[in-house]
């Protein structure tokens, strides 16, 4: 468990969660686990962006720029990669009927277009908790230079 004691208070518990939260712990309040994930901006998202970018295209005018991915690129919806340019605002998940924003359409936004084409760079790491950016860190870097960056799980879990 934690170095917490009976008196804590809830401003111990934050303070504990900001040290450790990097290597990850157990929330003293809760019990929860507690992990800050740094998210690289990596070749697999570059290309997710890529492949969606171009079946937009191609389907101009049929669904207004969205991509039903399991559809149109179903090897891609299996890699599931692509979520994650939505942190760096540059893919966006279009919210089903029911609220859930998991309804399989995917559009490229124009910052998304933009970074693609070398209008602009991005932030190479998303830090992230609970599905929510903390902030970036790392250098800015381009499409080009994303698309050299290889997955890395040691990284992704802040070693």
């Amino acid at each position: 468990m934690s170095e917490l004691t009976g008196d804590s208070t809830i401003n111990d518990a934050k303070a504990f969660i900001a040290k450790n939260a990097k290597k990850g712990c157990e929330c003293p309040a809760c019990g929860q686990f507690v992990k800050v994930y740094y998210i690289k901006l990596a070749r697999s998202m570059v290309m997710a962006l890529y492949h969606i970018y171009k079946t937009s295209v191609e389907d101009r005018g049929v669904h207004d720029g969205w991509v039903y991915v399991p559809e149109r690129l179903p090897k891609l919806a299996r890699s599931r990669s692509y979520p994650k340019l939505a942190l760096w605002n540059l893919l966006q998940a279009r919210t089903h009927e029911k609220g859930s924003k998991d309804s399989g359409y995917w559009k490229v936004t124009d910052r998304g277009a933009k970074f693609l084409f070398g209008g602009i760079n991005m932030p190479a790491v998303a830090k992230v908790f609970r599905g929510d950016v903390l902030g970036f860190t790392g250098k800015e870097i381009s499409a080009n230079e994303a698309a050299k960056v290889s997955f890395d799980y040691k990284d992704l879990m802040g070693g």
